[in-house]
């Protein structure tokens, strides 16, 4: 419901911009044809101004002819005295370097002379010097080597035999004190089994013939109980009869209410589908709608901007050009010749004759005739324009013959006549273009998206009549389900009550009987173990069986003091023998290694005295050549200093020169810049007069061609839709800025205007002229869910009635279950405490499904309190009564207590255990106790325990406690 009401408030906002849409359309339109009128008059004084600017470029051309002839010839003149200078300054150079390169060679010679002295000097010094270290290190080494060979003569020496029969012998005392000790552990290890299976055997004698004493006298009791229970039993063929007939009316009227609720579930899941879907198809359908608008307005706008001619003018050459992608190269090219007509009878037009045309562009360029699709009067033309690349044009522009012109993608334009026009500039016909390009893409995609929106509209009329009839089937649904659930709920309930009246007390029946003849057996059983236990108890171990063990020990603690000892005298021994071994080892790889550099040292003395004799003999041979290499250098420095003189006189002369003929070549490149500046100036002139005069027929004739009206009469058609724009833009509360704009005639004023509105229009973003016949549809579509809504809320009225009558039936049924708890929790609080009252209370609301449960007891000789107040004990044995009173009211097959029994002492624990073989003989529920006392353990028919026998293993032991006394008996 918000979701349409969205979509309505939203389709009024588009509504009313569509209204404005069209205001700012026709005022664009009033506009464009101002401007039109504005350029007319804007081309007829720039004509005027093109004659003046002609005669102003031919008088400047002229007098630049003049001043270039002058400045060439003495630039001339300054060039052929130049020649001579450049020589004589040559030749004194050469002679210079001559000089300067024997004065380096003999320098370097001198230099090499030089190092090699020092180098010589550096060698004998470090000779020396090796000589007496190597010599210092030779008697080190002479003196370590003596050194190490002294200690080997100090160590003892190595026998073999000696020292294996002590390892032998060490060995020998080790194993025999191992076995020694093995042998009295093993001793004392079987003496302390038997005697602590002797033990554990008379304990647990003792505890057998106090546990089968009690075991008697507990089982005759329960036999005498349950002999009088049984007979309080009587006949249930009544209860039974009932039984079956609630159990066959509860079973037609749970199937009944299983079947509607299921018809009710289907319908709400069909229902939940049918909305799903509607909701998932409805946004697609919204903007394909939305699509086709927004496409079929942008086609309608640029009917209205390109203003298509009328059958009887005719058509300009730019309707048969097709340039996807290159419409700015184009229009930057051609420009407003593009609205020029093929038709000879109009006064501006392509008449398709033309000179000679067989000029090729040049390398690098591509004509736009290749590119672009376009009358063949526009051939010779675009044959002459090439495509290249912006970072090419400035490059390739000199290149170019007269009547040609390079173009780049972005809207360039370079012209052989030097003309530079960039894509910054303004380009009408671009723009139209590209019009007329997305006009012609615009109507096969208005055909796929009405396509693609009438698909989106069938597949959700479908949705919402689905929806129409799941909800009518949910309807019919919703009123049968409450009624049949409250018949098989009541219905229900009666035969879980005939049901535990009859488990109850058949239930109660046999196990009596059971139990009347397990206690018999029973209590035979225990009267024969009892015997036997009391035979059993004179197997007590002596104490002279304690006084071995102890002796045994003795034995064992000094054979492993003995093992250790003889351990430990191996080891020591092992580890001298070792470090023996490792220690001659050792100074034997010393003496070796100094005998070696002792060896090394002297023969690298000898080498050392053969090379320092060498290098005293070349260095007494090179000593003297620094000096004579010095003097031959001074005689040629005199020489260099008057060949520099030389030189230096023929340079200056030189320069003098130089310098003049660049005086004249600047003057006469001035000249020609001037010269040219002039003729370019004088063809832009010329050009612009031809353009003028063009542009102003061209004008006139398009004005004429677009609106079939005189000047005159065109502005007072424009005037009178600035009024209707006016009225719309007030309607809108908007500034009356059309009127402020209404007498000017500058055409950039209203190109300003008329790109502010363009803005304006364009900021409206897409606009939906179908906006008020979709706000009709969605209403009546609004109304549809208003009722829908309606329906809901009535339906919500009923399911809270039905929770209702579900919470008092609920609450009913806790009532009585909390009350047959209740009654069992204080029966058998009262048998576990042999006295006293507990009670269950419900708390903190008067609703019971709302109200929290809270335990209240008074054990013998205590006051009414919580269970908090109680001690540990007690808290444990009237939780355990709960969870038994719990059991009375609805058995379970299985109950597993963990630990129960663990605060309780020994009083409770049998009271305790009491409580459980009640809970036998009246359920048929299995209990598992989880437990460490031995007194719980002793009640149980079967234990289950852990043993490990062997260290590290585990084994799982069974004992049916039945059976072992049967077999004691035996």
């Amino acid at each position: 419901m918000a979701e349409v009401e969205r979509q309505a408030n939203s389709l009024k906002r588009q509504a009313s911009k569509a209204r404005k849409y069209r205001a700012l359309s026709e005022e664009i339109a009033a506009l464009e044809a101002r401007l039109g009128a504005a350029r007319w008059r804007g081309a007829v004084v720039e004509t005027a101004e093109a004659h003046k600017a002609l005669e102003t470029a031919r008088a400047e051309e002229q007098k630049a002819v003049s001043t270039t002839a002058r400045s060439t010839a003495a630039e001339l003149e300054a060039r052929a005295g130049l020649e001579p200078l450049r020589a004589a300054e040559a030749e004194a150079a050469g002679k210079l370097g001559v000089i300067k390169l024997q004065l380096a060679r003999i320098e370097a010679e001198r230099d090499a002379a030089k190092e090699a002295v020092a180098r010589l000097e550096r060698d004998i010094t470090r000779l020396i010097e090796e000589t007496t270290r190597e010599t210092v290190q030779r008697d080190d080494a002479q003196a370590r080597a003596e050194r190490a060979k002294a200690g080997l003569d100090a160590l003892p020496p190595e026998d073999a035999a000696a020292q294996a029969k002590r390892e032998a012998e060490l060995s020998a005392a080790v194993d025999a004190a191992m076995a020694d000790l093995q042998t009295f552990e093993q001793e004392a290890d079987q003496r302390r089994a038997a005697l602590a299976r002797a033990e554990a055997e008379a304990a647990a004698a003792q505890a057998a013939v106090r546990r089968e004493d009690e075991r008697y006298a507990r089982l005759s009791a329960d036999l005498a109980k349950a002999q009088q229970e049984l007979a309080a039993i009587g006949d249930a063929a009544t209860l039974d009869a009932a039984l079956k007939h609630a159990r066959a009316r509860h079973a037609d009227a749970e199937a009944k209410a299983r079947a509607a609720q299921s018809t009710l579930a289907a319908a709400m899941r069909a229902v939940d589908e049918a909305r799903a879907l509607e909701a998932r198809l409805t946004p697609p359908l919204l903007a394909a709608e939305r699509k086709v608008g927004e496409l079929e307005a942008e086609l309608k706008g640029l009917d209205r901007l390109l203003r298509q001619v009328a059958a009887t003018a005719a058509p300009p050459v730019m309707d048969g050009v097709k340039a996807p992608g290159f419409e700015r190269a184009m229009a930057a090219a051609l420009d407003d010749d593009l609205d020029a007509p093929a038709d000879t009878a109009s006064p501006v037009h392509w008449s398709g004759t033309h000179g000679d045309i067989g000029a090729r562009l040049p390398e690098g360029a591509t004509p736009l005739s290749d590119l672009v699709e376009a009358p063949a009067e526009l051939h010779a033309r675009l044959t002459q324009c090439g495509l290249v690349e912006r970072t090419q044009g400035p490059a390739l522009v000199t290149r170019l013959l007269p009547g040609q012109s390079l173009v780049s993608r972005e809207g360039d334009l370079w012209r052989w006549d030097g003309f530079v026009r960039k894509a910054e500039a303004p380009l009408t016909s671009a723009e139209k273009l590209e019009q007329r390009a997305r006009r012609t893409a615009l109507v096969p995609e208005i055909a796929a998206a009405a396509k693609e929106r009438d698909a989106a509209a069938e597949a959700r009329n479908k949705a919402s009549q689905q929806l129409t009839d799941a909800e009518v089937t949910l309807m019919a649904a919703r009123k049968n389900v409450p009624e049949l659930t409250r018949a098989a709920a009541q219905a229900h309930e009666a035969a879980i009550r005939a049901e535990q009246d009859v488990e109850r007390l058949s239930l109660r029946g046999a196990a009596l009987k059971e139990t009347a003849q397990r206690l018999t057996a029973e209590r035979d059983i225990a009267a024969a173990a009892l015997a036997q236990a009391k035979s059993a108890l004179g197997a007590a171990p002596s104490d002279r069986d304690r006084e071995i063990l102890i002796l045994l020990a003795g034995k064992a603690k000094g054979a492993r003091d003995a093992e250790r000892s003889a351990a430990a005298a191996l080891d020591a021994f092992l580890r001298d023998m070792e470090r023996a071994a490792a220690q001659r080892l050792a100074l034997t790889h010393d003496r070796d290694e100094w005998l070696a550099r002792t060896s090394e040292a002297s023969a690298r003395l000898t080498t050392i005295a053969r090379d320092l004799a060498e290098a005293r003999t070349r260095l007494a041979g090179t000593k003297d050549q620094p000096a004579a290499l010095q003097t031959r250098m001074d005689e040629l420095a005199n020489s260099s200093e008057a060949a520099e003189a030389a030189r230096r006189e023929a340079a200056d002369t030189l320069a003098e020169a130089e310098g003049a003929l660049r005086d004249a070549e600047m003057a006469s490149r001035a000249a020609r810049d001037g010269s040219a500046q002039a003729r370019e100036m004088l063809v832009r002139a010329e050009a612009r007069l031809e353009a003028a005069v063009r542009r102003e027929a061209e004008i006139a004739e398009q004005v004429r061609a677009a609106f079939e009206q005189e000047l005159d009469e065109l502005e007072a058609r424009v005037a009178a839709i600035l009024a209707a724009a006016k009225a719309a833009r007030e309607e809108f509360g908007e500034g009356d800025t059309a009127e402020n704009d209404s007498g000017a005639h500058d055409a950039h004023v209203l190109d300003t205007r008329l790109a502010q509105l363009r803005r304006e229009r364009d900021q409206l973003g897409a606009v939906n002229m179908e906006a008020d016949e979709q706000l009709t549809e969605i209403s009546k579509r609004m109304g549809f869910q208003i009722e829908e809504r309606d329906d809901l809320t009535a339906a919500i009225g009923r399911l809270r009635e039905g929770i209702d009558a579900l919470n008092m039936d609920g609450r009913q049924r806790l009532l009585d279950a909390f009350q047959l708890v209740n009654s069992h929790f204080g029966s058998l609080f009262t048998a576990l405490f042999g006295g006293g009252h507990a009670e269950l209370r419900l708390t903190e609301s008067d609703d019971p499904l709302d109200a929290g449960l809270e335990i209240f007891a008074s054990p013998p000789g205590k006051r009414l309190g919580q269970l908090s107040l109680m001690s540990g004990g007690e808290q444990a044995l009237t939780a355990t009564a709960l969870i038994f009173a719990v059991f009375l009211s609805r058995p379970a097959p299985i109950c597993v207590l963990d630990e129960v029994d663990a605060p309780l002492d020994d009083a409770n624990v049998d009271r305790f255990c009491r409580l459980l073989e009640e809970m036998r003989t009246r359920t048929e529920t299995r209990f598992i106790i989880i437990t460490h006392n031995a007194v719980t353990m002793s009640r149980m028919d079967r234990l289950f325990g852990v043993t490990m026998q062997e260290r590290g293993v585990s084994r799982l032991v069974s004992v049916d406690l039945q059976a072992a006394e049967r077999l004691a008996a035996a």
